[in-house]
């Protein structure tokens, strides 16, 4: 399966002639997430805005999960003034809380620009421009992939417009803290339409703990392996093409690594145009056989996702795909995994609409994988019922709208559970925004651990405290005070922690 790329004219005439007769879909634009922003332990929303009736998103917000079980706070402003064409969240400095990375599309230039928004205790500073060289951004992603300990990104770039013809997939070396080097272009073909790199990913292919990375094409029935075979960066090109190659059948719409078949290695979940399949890691080292059909029973398919729906301990799949030729519907959908074996269950539908996104995550905090659904910045949420997979109504979190009343007064729950061993949660409520602390004495009255010291907006929280000192040292069993201040309010309680 894995074979060297070789171009051939007469590929290159057909390729240009389909550009030019079926412009290309982009379905999955990643513009909004989940994410543990305040890191309480629960799902939060980050999402990108645009005011009504304009062509694109202008700032990034995010919403607060404020109980646990799917409750949203109002729309909090991280940062205005972009022109965003991607937004994405991980722990980039890898302190403990999750960033956001956006690109930021300059129309004078010409040029993408990847910025940085660090996350400060839910403060997030000003953007930090990573570059400014960025061409026609498809899909970006990070990880170490020289070893150094740092986050490194990488990005698949092409475009075929604007005077911009561009097909390649580049990396940007984090220097040291918060200083990139220069573009370093990985795999380039110039004016050449036979690749487009529309997605990248950062995993481990072959099992040796180094980052690789893949690139899928959105136009033709191939992708990329680049492997980072000495772990400093340095990659080995292989090309994998798929045997299904009949026109848009065979493109790949979406892309995801995951272990479908549990023995271990990573896989790769393909949503085709016309199909949803996947490619087994044979030999955990790289060697991908033949492709596997999980359903043909989709038509222009936009999302495809892994997560154990029914609790069984094997990835289901998810998939979105337009309805039909004349309903503008998608239909979102799942497959039952078998066993881990080679065998999907028929689809099971749970909903239509304009959504092309699909994915899943424990929004209410009970374990199980609840599914999502999201069309640019507007994100539907159904509960997972019964953990096998019966989702309920769907609840829906807009930018445009306000999902949770602010409360009336400041509050301190007693914590929940206690006694407790060896986690509890401690619940408070902020009629206004506040500068807030909150910390654990002991029965000598000593400070144990301060879980909060800075601004908290308006609305209900909560924390977490997994009976540690400042040092991460458990503590011993007993009564311990926590208390919450701030400028005009004040509240103790007590707990008790059983060894």
């Amino acid at each position: 399966m894995i074979q060297q790329k070789k171009f051939k004219e007469e590929r290159l005439i057909i390729t240009f002639c389909l550009i030019l007769l079926f412009p290309i879909i982009s379905f999955s634009q990643n513009l909004c997430h989940t994410a543990d922003i305040d890191n309480d332990g629960d799902s939060d929303i980050v999402a990108a805005d645009k005011p009504a009736g304009f062509p694109y998103y202008t700032s990034i917000v995010w919403f607060e999960n404020t109980d646990g079980i799917g409750h949203f706070m109002e729309k909090s402003t991280v940062s205005t003034d972009f022109h965003i064409r991607w937004v994405s969240t991980a722990d980039f400095d890898r302190d403990g809380d999750i960033d956001i990375l956006a690109v930021d599309y300059n129309e004078d230039e010409k040029r993408d620009y990847i910025v940085w928004l660090e996350n400060e205790n839910t403060i997030f500073q000003d953007r930090k421009i990573i570059t400014d060289e960025g061409i026609r951004i498809q899909w970006l992603d990070i990880g170490d992939l020289d070893q150094d300990g740092d986050m490194d990104i990488v990005c698949a770039e092409y475009s075929y417009s604007d005077q911009q013809d561009v097909n390649q997939v580049c990396w940007y070396e984090q220097l040291e803290s918060g200083v990139f080097s220069s573009k370093k272009i990985l795999v380039s073909y110039i004016s050449n339409y036979a690749y487009h790199p529309s997605q990248i990913h950062v995993v481990d292919i072959n099992g040796d703990t180094y980052p690789d990375i893949v690139a899928p094409s959105d136009f033709f029935y191939e992708f990329i392996w680049l492997s980072n075979s000495s772990g400093t960066g340095i990659f080995d090109a292989h090309w994998i093409v798929l045997e299904d190659n009949v026109y848009m059948s065979g493109r790949v719409n979406d892309f995801m690594s995951a272990d479908l078949d549990g023995d271990g290695d990573i896989d790769f979940l393909l949503g085709l145009s016309g199909a949803v399949k996947w490619l087994e890691n044979q030999d955990g080292l790289g060697s991908f056989g033949s492709e596997k059909t999980i359903t043909e029973d989709v038509y222009l398919l936009s999302s495809v996702y892994a997560a154990d729906l029914d609790g069984d301990s094997d990835l289901d799949v998810m998939s979105a795909a337009r309805v039909s030729t004349t309903n503008h519907f998608f239909e979102k959908a799942w497959y039952e995994n078998m066993g881990g074996a080679d065998t999907f269950g028929v689809k099971q539908s749970i909903e239509k609409n304009s959504h092309t996104r699909v994915w899943a995550a424990d929004m209410d905090g009970d374990g199980n994988f609840d599914y999502i659904s999201a069309s640019g910045s507007e994100i539907n949420w159904r509960l997972n019922l019964d953990g096998l997979g019966t989702f309920g109504d769907p609840i829906t979190t807009s930018v445009d709208k306000e999902t949770s009343k602010n409360p009336e007064s400041f509050q301190l729950s007693q914590n929940f559970p206690n006694p407790f061993n060896p986690v509890t949660t401690i619940a408070y409520q902020l009629p206004e925004d506040s500068n807030v602390s909150l910390k654990i004495f002991n029965n000598k009255g000593e400070v144990v651990k301060v879980l909060i010291e800075g601004y908290k907006r308006v609305g209900s929280h909560k924390i977490n405290w997994d009976g540690r000192d400042e040092k991460g040292v458990l503590v011993p069993s007993g009564i311990y005070l926590y208390q919450i201040t701030t400028s005009s309010f004040s509240q103790s309680n007590k707990m008790l922690l059983i060894r």
